[in-house]
Order: structure tokens, then sequence, then C-alpha cells
């Protein structure tokens, strides 16, 4: 039997597994967050749904959520939204919390979810400055070659500084597992 990976989770980057509730019932669900895909194609669902950008260089403010009866059934986000963003969370019984046509377990779930779409919808309109650099993707240890010389080494998660040089150096400390190239030098100041 073949097993398909899953990805992590497309709200709050958490890991996802596969929870059996029945035979031929089972649904993939977040350990962090709780977020769920219950279709009949749950691991394809869940694989194929669009990842959320978790770095970014503006940080969107978190809604608001009222209680909207006081018993914890409906919340919906605060009227005072500056933008007029409107979006309700609401208790389904047996079937979960559910929000935008999407079911979960957990009111949190649904939440992270809504803040997601929030967050999609606000980016979608924010066009990046133009910085004349592009942004590096770390490549795996396997892909380095001696011909590409030294590089900026990491180990993710990147919690200390990069180290500099090849795996062929008589220090390599051999557990950075990552390397970008190095940036072009830079021009003299005022040219």
């Amino acid at each position: 039997m073949s097993t398909i990976e899953l990805r992590p989770c497309p709200f709050c980057g958490g890991y996802a597994r596969v929870l059996r509730c029945a035979p031929g019932c089972s649904f993939v669900q977040c350990t962090k967050c709780k977020a769920s895909s219950d279709d009949s194609n749950c691991v394809e669902a869940w694989n194929t749904r669009a990842p959320q950008t978790i770095e970014r260089q503006v940080k969107v403010k978190p809604l608001v959520w009222v209680d909207l009866h006081g018993d914890g059934s409906i919340y919906e986000t605060s009227n005072d939204h500056p933008l007029g963003y409107h979006a309700t969370v609401q208790c389904r019984g047996r079937l979960g919390w559910s929000y935008n046509g999407e079911f979960f377990k957990m009111v949190s779930g649904a939440m992270i979810a809504a803040q997601a779409d929030y967050e999609k919808s606000i980016l979608s309109a924010i066009e990046p400055a133009d910085t004349g650099t592009t942004r590096e993707t770390a490549r795996h240890l396997d892909e380095w070659h001696e011909d590409l010389g030294f590089v900026t080494w990491w180990k993710f998660p990147v919690n200390e500084p990069a180290w500099i040089g090849t795996p062929n150096c008589s220090d390599w400390p051999g557990y950075h597992t990552h390397f970008t190239p190095h940036p072009p030098v830079p021009s003299e100041p005022g040219q």
C-alpha cells in the first residue's frame, strides 16, 4: 500500500494527519489549529489547498471576534472593522464549526481559516515594492557541487548564524542541510 505524504496545514503550517472515524470515513486534520478536510478524497483535497505564505514583509492585523448571542454558538467579526470585512463562524452541532462552507472540528480552526482568507484578500491587493533584489530559495545539500565554490550554509529552522564555506573545508560543521549562493558584490557607495 503506497502512502501519500500530507502537506503542511495551509492555514498555520502545522503537521497534518489522517484520522479515521468509521470504515470508509476519514478526514485530514491539522494537529496545531485543528483545521480539517472532510471531503471523500480528503488527502487530495488537503494537499491541493493553496498554501498560505508564512513569511511576509507586511503583517495583517488579526480579526476581532464577537460572541453574537453570548452563548458561544455564533461568532462574527467586529462591526467596526476599518475595511468593512465581515465573517461568521457558526456551530453546526455534531458537524463542528462552519465557515464559508467548510467544516472544522474546533472553533479555532474555523477562525484561523477566516483569518487566512482575510489575509489573502488584503495581501492580494498589495504590490510588492521593487527592491531590485530577489530572494534566494535554499537548496538542499545534495544539490551542492564543488564547482559552486563557497556558499552560505543553513540549518533549518534557522536559529544560529549561517556558515560560509564548502563541505570540503576542514572546519565544515557537518550539520548544515541547505545552502544559498552568495549575494553579488555591492558597488561602492555613490556609484
